[in-house]
Protein backbone atom coordinates (compact mmCIF):
# COMPACT_ATOMS: atom_id res chain seq x y z
CA UNK A 1 0.00 0.00 0.00
CA UNK A 2 1.64 3.20 -1.29
CA UNK A 3 1.98 6.51 1.12
CA UNK A 4 -1.55 7.75 -0.70
CA UNK A 5 -3.22 5.17 -0.12
CA UNK A 6 -2.40 4.72 3.81
CA UNK A 7 -3.35 8.36 4.63
CA UNK A 8 -6.96 7.86 2.77
CA UNK A 9 -7.74 4.52 4.89
CA UNK A 10 -6.40 6.15 8.12
CA UNK A 11 -8.72 9.75 7.16
CA UNK A 12 -11.82 7.06 6.71
CA UNK A 13 -11.24 5.05 9.61
CA UNK A 14 -11.24 8.57 11.87
CA UNK A 15 -14.30 9.75 10.20
CA UNK A 16 -16.18 6.60 10.78
CA UNK A 17 -15.11 6.48 14.65
CA UNK A 18 -16.38 9.81 14.78
CA UNK A 19 -19.71 8.96 12.88
CA UNK A 20 -20.71 6.62 16.07
CA UNK A 21 -21.18 7.50 19.49
CA UNK A 22 -21.52 4.38 21.66
CA UNK A 23 -21.34 3.26 25.26
CA UNK A 24 -17.73 1.96 25.54
CA UNK A 25 -14.83 3.66 26.31
CA UNK A 26 -13.32 1.73 22.46
CA UNK A 27 -14.68 3.50 19.37
CA UNK A 28 -16.80 1.55 17.34
CA UNK A 29 -14.13 1.43 14.51
CA UNK A 30 -11.09 1.13 16.10
CA UNK A 31 -11.17 -2.73 14.10
CA UNK A 32 -10.58 -4.50 11.61
CA UNK A 33 -12.00 -6.66 8.82
CA UNK A 34 -13.19 -9.55 7.35
CA UNK A 35 -11.70 -12.96 6.36
CA UNK A 36 -12.76 -14.64 3.00
CA UNK A 37 -9.77 -16.63 2.26
CA UNK A 38 -11.08 -20.34 2.12
CA UNK A 39 -14.66 -19.59 0.75
CA UNK A 40 -15.36 -21.36 -2.06
CA UNK A 41 -18.08 -19.16 -4.69
CA UNK A 42 -21.07 -21.66 -5.67
CA UNK A 43 -21.80 -23.26 -8.38
CA UNK A 44 -23.32 -20.61 -10.88
CA UNK A 45 -26.50 -21.85 -10.87
CA UNK A 46 -28.25 -22.32 -8.22
CA UNK A 47 -31.96 -21.83 -9.15
CA UNK A 48 -34.36 -19.09 -7.33
CA UNK A 49 -32.46 -19.50 -3.73
CA UNK A 50 -29.86 -16.40 -3.24
CA UNK A 51 -26.32 -16.40 -2.19
CA UNK A 52 -26.41 -14.53 1.16
CA UNK A 53 -23.54 -13.11 2.83
CA UNK A 54 -23.77 -12.17 6.57
CA UNK A 55 -20.91 -10.17 7.84
CA UNK A 56 -20.12 -10.27 11.23
CA UNK A 57 -19.30 -6.63 12.14
CA UNK A 58 -16.28 -5.43 13.88
CA UNK A 59 -13.81 -7.89 15.48
CA UNK A 60 -13.94 -9.55 19.29
CA UNK A 61 -13.44 -6.75 21.49
CA UNK A 62 -13.71 -3.58 18.74
CA UNK A 63 -17.44 -2.94 19.16
CA UNK A 64 -20.19 -1.64 21.62
CA UNK A 65 -21.42 -3.16 24.87
CA UNK A 66 -24.27 -4.66 25.12
CA UNK A 67 -26.39 -3.39 28.61
CA UNK A 68 -25.84 -7.14 29.99
CA UNK A 69 -21.91 -6.80 29.01
CA UNK A 70 -22.20 -8.98 26.33
CA UNK A 71 -19.93 -8.01 23.20
CA UNK A 72 -21.19 -6.90 19.66
CA UNK A 73 -18.99 -8.86 17.48
CA UNK A 74 -19.34 -12.57 19.96
CA UNK A 75 -23.59 -11.39 19.84
CA UNK A 76 -23.15 -10.98 16.00
CA UNK A 77 -21.20 -14.18 15.40
CA UNK A 78 -23.58 -15.89 17.17
CA UNK A 79 -26.64 -14.45 15.37
CA UNK A 80 -24.90 -15.12 11.70
CA UNK A 81 -23.98 -19.08 12.65
CA UNK A 82 -27.40 -19.28 13.64
CA UNK A 83 -28.99 -17.66 10.84
CA UNK A 84 -26.93 -19.08 7.88
CA UNK A 85 -27.74 -22.74 9.15
CA UNK A 86 -31.74 -21.94 8.74
CA UNK A 87 -31.15 -20.06 5.76
CA UNK A 88 -29.16 -22.90 4.67
CA UNK A 89 -31.46 -25.68 5.21
CA UNK A 90 -34.33 -23.51 3.22
CA UNK A 91 -31.98 -23.99 0.52
CA UNK A 92 -30.12 -20.95 0.18
CA UNK A 93 -26.25 -20.52 0.03
CA UNK A 94 -25.17 -18.46 3.13
CA UNK A 95 -21.50 -17.64 4.72
CA UNK A 96 -20.45 -16.26 8.00
CA UNK A 97 -17.74 -13.45 6.64
CA UNK A 98 -15.43 -11.95 9.12
CA UNK A 99 -13.63 -9.12 9.34
CA UNK A 100 -10.02 -9.03 8.73
CA UNK A 101 -8.29 -8.23 12.20
CA UNK A 102 -5.11 -7.07 9.92
CA UNK A 103 -6.06 -4.10 8.31
CA UNK A 104 -8.18 -0.73 8.81
CA UNK A 105 -11.68 -0.53 8.44
CA UNK A 106 -11.68 1.65 4.75
CA UNK A 107 -9.62 -1.93 3.77
CA UNK A 108 -11.68 -4.30 5.35
CA UNK A 109 -14.78 -2.32 3.38
CA UNK A 110 -12.75 -3.05 0.02
CA UNK A 111 -12.27 -7.04 1.41
CA UNK A 112 -15.77 -7.31 1.97
CA UNK A 113 -16.64 -5.99 -1.19
CA UNK A 114 -14.05 -8.13 -3.50
CA UNK A 115 -15.29 -11.05 -1.04
CA UNK A 116 -18.99 -10.32 -2.28
CA UNK A 117 -18.08 -10.38 -6.14
CA UNK A 118 -16.42 -13.60 -5.70
CA UNK A 119 -18.76 -15.29 -4.24
CA UNK A 120 -21.38 -13.13 -7.22
CA UNK A 121 -23.73 -12.79 -3.72
CA UNK A 122 -27.15 -11.84 -4.34
CA UNK A 123 -27.51 -9.81 -0.81
CA UNK A 124 -24.81 -8.54 1.84
CA UNK A 125 -25.95 -8.02 5.42
CA UNK A 126 -23.84 -6.44 7.65
CA UNK A 127 -24.60 -7.69 11.33
CA UNK A 128 -24.31 -4.83 14.25
CA UNK A 129 -26.82 -3.68 17.11
CA UNK A 130 -26.85 0.11 17.65
CA UNK A 131 -25.61 2.04 20.95
CA UNK A 132 -25.85 5.69 22.81
CA UNK A 133 -25.20 5.87 25.95
CA UNK A 134 -28.10 4.56 26.66
CA UNK A 135 -30.51 7.23 25.53
CA UNK A 136 -31.90 5.87 22.21
CA UNK A 137 -34.15 3.19 21.41
CA UNK A 138 -35.59 0.75 18.00
CA UNK A 139 -34.85 -0.42 14.97
CA UNK A 140 -33.10 0.43 11.44
CA UNK A 141 -31.54 -0.77 8.50
CA UNK A 142 -29.12 1.47 6.83
CA UNK A 143 -28.98 1.36 2.98
CA UNK A 144 -27.43 3.08 -0.08
CA UNK A 145 -29.72 3.32 -2.78
CA UNK A 146 -33.67 3.66 -3.72
CA UNK A 147 -33.78 0.38 -5.14
CA UNK A 148 -32.36 -1.34 -1.94
CA UNK A 149 -34.26 0.92 0.37
CA UNK A 150 -37.11 -0.27 -1.74
CA UNK A 151 -36.58 -4.19 -1.66
CA UNK A 152 -34.57 -4.80 1.37
CA UNK A 153 -36.02 -1.95 3.10
CA UNK A 154 -39.64 -2.80 2.92
CA UNK A 155 -38.47 -6.46 4.29
CA UNK A 156 -36.75 -5.34 7.21
CA UNK A 157 -39.31 -2.98 8.09
CA UNK A 158 -42.58 -6.14 7.18
CA UNK A 159 -40.04 -8.54 9.15
CA UNK A 160 -39.51 -6.06 12.09
CA UNK A 161 -43.70 -5.76 12.50
CA UNK A 162 -44.02 -9.53 12.55
CA UNK A 163 -41.29 -10.62 14.81
CA UNK A 164 -40.81 -7.18 16.97
CA UNK A 165 -44.45 -5.40 17.16
CA UNK A 166 -43.24 -3.27 20.30
CA UNK A 167 -39.87 -2.00 18.88
CA UNK A 168 -39.77 1.46 17.69
CA UNK A 169 -38.71 1.71 13.35
CA UNK A 170 -35.95 4.91 13.75
CA UNK A 171 -36.40 6.83 10.52
CA UNK A 172 -39.09 4.73 9.69
CA UNK A 173 -37.36 1.34 9.66
CA UNK A 174 -35.15 1.70 6.50
CA UNK A 175 -32.75 4.60 5.92
CA UNK A 176 -31.11 6.02 2.92
CA UNK A 177 -27.72 6.61 4.18
CA UNK A 178 -24.66 7.74 1.48
CA UNK A 179 -22.49 9.80 4.50
CA UNK A 180 -21.70 9.16 7.77
CA UNK A 181 -21.51 5.49 9.28
CA UNK A 182 -21.41 2.46 7.87
CA UNK A 183 -20.79 3.96 4.36
CA UNK A 184 -18.37 2.23 3.24
CA UNK A 185 -19.71 -1.19 3.53
CA UNK A 186 -22.45 -0.25 0.95
CA UNK A 187 -20.08 1.81 -1.16
CA UNK A 188 -17.63 -1.08 -1.82
CA UNK A 189 -20.70 -3.89 -2.41
CA UNK A 190 -21.49 -5.11 -5.51
CA UNK A 191 -25.15 -6.41 -5.01
CA UNK A 192 -27.94 -4.74 -2.59
CA UNK A 193 -26.88 -4.40 0.73
CA UNK A 194 -27.52 -3.14 4.12
CA UNK A 195 -26.32 -2.59 7.88
CA UNK A 196 -28.64 -4.45 10.03
CA UNK A 197 -29.42 -2.66 13.42
CA UNK A 198 -32.46 -4.23 15.39
CA UNK A 199 -31.59 -2.59 17.98
CA UNK A 200 -29.51 -0.12 20.49
CA UNK A 201 -27.59 -3.26 23.22
CA UNK A 202 -26.99 -0.58 25.39
CA UNK A 203 -30.86 -0.24 26.56
CA UNK A 204 -33.49 -2.38 28.45
CA UNK A 205 -34.79 -3.87 24.83
CA UNK A 206 -31.71 -5.62 24.27
CA UNK A 207 -32.83 -8.49 26.54
CA UNK A 208 -35.16 -9.03 24.22
CA UNK A 209 -32.59 -10.47 21.85
CA UNK A 210 -30.11 -11.81 24.02
CA UNK A 211 -32.87 -13.85 25.96
CA UNK A 212 -33.68 -15.73 22.64
CA UNK A 213 -31.21 -15.89 20.03
CA UNK A 214 -32.94 -18.45 17.87
CA UNK A 215 -35.69 -15.97 17.53
CA UNK A 216 -33.73 -13.27 16.41
CA UNK A 217 -31.92 -15.57 13.63
CA UNK A 218 -35.33 -16.70 12.53
CA UNK A 219 -36.04 -12.52 12.10
CA UNK A 220 -32.88 -12.28 10.18
CA UNK A 221 -33.73 -15.06 7.76
CA UNK A 222 -36.97 -14.04 7.41
CA UNK A 223 -35.22 -10.41 6.37
CA UNK A 224 -33.86 -12.78 3.58
CA UNK A 225 -36.95 -14.19 2.85
CA UNK A 226 -39.21 -11.07 2.43
CA UNK A 227 -36.34 -9.88 0.41
CA UNK A 228 -36.38 -12.44 -1.98
CA UNK A 229 -40.07 -12.87 -3.15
Amino acid sequence: MDDLARVQDLLADILEANAEILATSDPSHKESNLVGEGIEAPPASVGPKLKVGLFVGHNKGTGATAIDGEDEWESRNKLATLAAEILQSRGYFAYVIQRNPNVGYAAAMREHGATSKRLDLDLAIELHFNAFNGEAHGAEILVASTSTLETLGTAFIAATKAAYPDRVLRSGGAKLNREGRGRLFNLHQPCPSGIYEPCFGDSPEWREYSSDPNKEARYLADIVERFNK
